[in-house]
């Protein structure tokens, strides 16, 4: 007998994923089919990405993009990926089918690298310093150089965008794509018509800048010091074990 598609239990949709697993459109339910009494498992998706059921359980997003999301290309598309970079966010709006190449230009990385150019000339030493915007994905790399860091900034935006749209279009004609299923979310419906990959980048911090370690900090932050050390509310007593 085949596994029915759908089950609903306490007005909530649970679709098959991948026997015997059912996860619901958010990503917060799922459903063991195989069990006799019929038990839900309700997956928190503050605490952990795989379904509370074996610690070594099948992993959440998959089994949501399996049940919810379009794949355009299934030979080629094996990854799942977090269109926000969310890990815990999984909702079948935030997931798409993507392979290795494309997972890698959406991670979180640096807006731009810093570069130097020496120089000699007439004896005297010239050191120039500027801004590198690149892109590796697909088995190319490009760079592009800036004195403005806001500029590089943006170029890495746009360099992103433009390698994930180019590698995603060559994995997915027209004349390939499998029949979608009208309860199926596909990411393109709705995201902007010439954004592909929404670039995150790492805050940088100050090189002279470094954390203070040891016992006595951590007690100081949390009687409400500051970065510098100063208690804004002197504390009765501090003590520390050696």
């Amino acid at each position: 007998m085949d596994a029915p598609q759908l089950v609903i239990l306490d007005d909530i949709e649970l679709r098959l994923a991948r026997w015997p697993w059912y996860v619901s459109l958010c990503g917060k339910y799922a459903h063991d089919h195989a069990r006799q009494n019929g038990m839900r498992i309700y997956a928190d998706p503050n605490r952990t990405n795989r379904i509370l059921l074996t610690p070594m359980g099948p992993s959440l997003h998959k089994m949501v993009s399996l049940a919810w999301c379009y794949n355009p290309n299934p030979r080629r598309f094996t990854v799942t990926d977090h269109i926000d970079g969310n890990p815990m966010n999984n909702h079948a709006s935030n997931l798409r089918h993507i392979n290795s190449s494309l997972n890698n230009l959406n991670r979180i990385r640096l807006p731009y690298t810093l570069a130097r150019y020496v120089k000699w000339h007439k004896g005297r030493c010239h050191v120039y310093r500027y801004y590198r915007a690149s892109s590796k994905g697909g088995g190319e790399t490009q760079h592009k150089h800036f004195k403005c860091r806001q500029r590089a900034k943006q170029a890495t935006r746009d360099l992103l965008n433009t390698s994930f749209r180019r590698i995603y279009r060559e994995n997915t004609p027209e004349d390939e794509k499998p029949p979608r299923l009208p309860f199926h979310f596909y990411w393109r419906d709705h995201m902007p018509p010439d954004l592909y990959c929404e670039a995150r980048f790492r805050v940088r911090q100050p090189a002279d800048v470094q954390p203070a370690l040891g016992p006595v900090h951590d007690i100081l932050r949390q009687r409400g010091a500051d970065d510098q050390g100063v208690l804004s509310t002197p504390p009765q007593s501090v003590s520390v074990n050696a």
